[in-house]
């Protein structure tokens, strides 16, 4: 398809079965997020945020790194799958930048907390 306009990838996003991203590195992808919130499900791999982006497999299937079969199974697993989207997408829809800011506070927070003995 290309490049695609800001405003058409929502409904790309949400069309597709399967949202996959194969990286070996990852920080917390937004277009996972992106994805959630669209209703679509996501295979990746247990790379940085992504395995605190999709908690549990009612959201999607999480695979090793640098496996290529296990992604392929994962893949097919997900395709073969009867997903509740609007639940992927209400999850998705939770995850603002908000909520994600403040999380990344209180992380940030606990790590300049001196314990006190």
């Amino acid at each position: 398809m290309g490049a695609l306009p800001r405003e058409a990838l929502p409904a790309w996003l949400a069309a597709a079965d399967v949202f996959a991203l194969s990286s070996l590195h990852e920080g917390d992808p937004v277009v996972i997020r992106e994805a959630l919130a669209c209703g679509t499900p996501v295979v990746a791999p247990r790379v940085g945020g992504i395995p605190e982006t999709v908690p549990d497999n009612r959201y999607g299937l999480l695979c090793e790194p640098n496996d290529s079969l296990q992604l392929a199974h994962a893949l097919d697993a997900a395709m073969e799958r009867s997903w509740d989207r609007a639940a992927i997408s209400r999850y998705g829809g939770s995850q603002t930048w908000d909520m994600v800011a403040e999380r990344l506070f209180e992380i940030c927070q606990s790590l300049t907390t001196i314990p006190r003995g």
